[in-house]
């Protein structure tokens, strides 16, 4: 279905030099590194939501229209940091990521990265390059907080609840977002729309149960049919 295609797509880096920038970022993927950054991302989330607050931030923003513009600049800059993440995550596992760009998606401007290689890695590459974007986005996250300490400016603070936002949307597995290719590489099932129809048609009484149903493991069929129901 074209409405869940990227349209008005145009690439912003080709494969060798998505390879040459993302490679040093490879290194935030190692185990010990990945354990600090996401304990330290839980602790300044909970600092922020249930201790500092964004009261402040949010009064700076409302009562001056560049910092809104900041603010927003800073959200689709994450965005773009997001798919670095991707890459990287890629060259960490091992696979060589290719052209980096941004296009339409439904109604919203997206970034996207090709990443087609990594279906050749084990499921743990590839859940990591899945992932990989939103690990990028707790880097972000870290960083504006790192400013944030050193400038005490307070509309900084309000771009992460909304880096949170970003995240939570990513992760909605309705559309071809990271939450979906993750369902996608834990279940193992490539086209999760393909699967739609099959499945319905096989809890009609009096049908036979099609192929790619009964194909898929126990478990993985349970799952697969509460995506539909949800869907």
């Amino acid at each position: 279905n074209p409405l869940l295609a990227l349209r008005f797509r145009f690439v912003l880096s080709n494969p060798k030099t998505t390879r040459r920038i993302t490679t040093p970022f490879a290194a935030l993927f190692t185990p010990a590194i990945v354990c600090v950054v996401v304990a330290a991302f839980f602790t300044l989330v909970g600092w922020l939501l249930f201790g500092e607050g964004i009261g402040g931030g949010t009064r700076q923003v409302l009562y001056s229209p560049g910092l809104l513009v900041l603010t927003f600049v800073l959200a689709a800059a994450s965005a773009g940091f997001h798919e670095f993440g991707h890459a990287a995550a890629c060259r960490y596992g091992g696979g060589q990521p290719g052209v980096m760009g941004a296009g339409l998606y439904l109604v919203w401007p997206a970034f996207y990265t090709d990443v087609t290689d990594s279906y050749r890695l084990p499921r743990r590459a590839r859940l990591r390059t899945d992932l990989g974007g939103l690990y990028f986005n707790i880097v972000f996250a870290l960083a504006t907080f790192g400013v944030w300490a050193v400038t005490q400016f307070d509309a900084l603070l309000v771009v992460i609840p909304l880096l949170l936002l970003q995240m939570v949307q990513q992760l909605l597995p309705f559309v071809r977002l990271d939450g979906y290719h993750i369902l996608a590489d834990v279940t193992g099932v490539p086209d999760l729309f393909a699967r739609i129809k099959p499945t319905l048609k096989s809890v009609v009484p009096g049908t036979e149960t099609d192929g790619r149903v009964t194909a898929l493991k126990p478990w993985v069929r349970v799952v697969v049919t509460l995506w539909v129901v949800a869907v």
